[in-house]
């Protein structure tokens, strides 16, 4: 059953369930009780930068929000091939706390100095990245969109079976709370999303929040 997670523009809507993505930003305890009051029931939060470290505030946002009840809780990690791979999937496996049972989203995006490889090596780097991981227990999924994901990858088809098994988050902020897009956005070779960032920043509890979601 799909599950639409929307938020009014004057916030009337208290008893509406929605998701955010809070990723560019950390999450106080006056925050996260903001969230909690406005029904919000899935969080995205930064934990793994570009040059693979920790983000500062994650165990702390990760403490706040679930000390508001707010226990669905996923983590994104800026994916660059400049860091190994084992140390990556370490670095998660042992900082995430015991309790983390969220899903870590690797994310692709096209920015300086990310990707070094040749784009022809940069699928095998991604596949064997998050299937590594999962050898060290975490949940991973993919978070792109289309027009990256072609500038990055090489073409909006580069893909494979492995990745394509994984979960995929993916952008389109067309305000449209549907996968009705995904049939002219899609890349990568997957046939189902699992969710979709589909809105343009809004403002609520002090932030601006980048994207609402809409879940499969």
């Amino acid at each position: 059953m799909l599950k639409i997670y929307l938020i009014s523009l004057v916030l009337t809507c208290a008893l509406a369930k929605f998701a955010i993505n809070n990723a560019n930003y950390g999450t106080p305890k006056n925050t996260a009780d903001c969230y909690s009051r406005y029904n919000v029931t899935h969080v995205l939060v930064d934990v793994l930068n570009e040059r693979g470290v920790v983000v500062p505030d994650f165990l702390a946002s990760f403490i706040n929000l679930r000390n508001a009840n707010i226990s669905n809780i996923d983590a994104i990690v800026r994916t660059t091939d400049s860091i190994p791979i084992e140390r990556t999937c370490w670095i998660l496996s042992h900082y995430l706390p015991v309790s983390f049972n969220g899903t870590v989203w690797f994310s692709v995006e096209n920015r300086p100095n990310y990707w070094k490889l040749n784009v022809t090596d940069r699928v095998p780097f991604l596949e064997n990245l998050t299937q590594t991981c999962s050898q060290h227990g975490l949940k991973t999924g993919v978070y792109s969109d289309a027009v990256t994901w072609a500038q990055v990858m090489g073409s909006q088809t580069a893909g494979s079976d492995k990745l394509r098994a994984l979960p995929l988050w993916y952008k389109n902020e067309n305000n449209q709370a549907n996968f009705n897009d995904f049939s002219y956005a899609t890349f990568g070779g997957w046939k189902q999303p699992s969710i979709k960032e589909y809105a343009t920043a809004q403002y609520l509890c002090n932030y601006y929040i980048h994207g609402f979601e809409f879940e499969n």
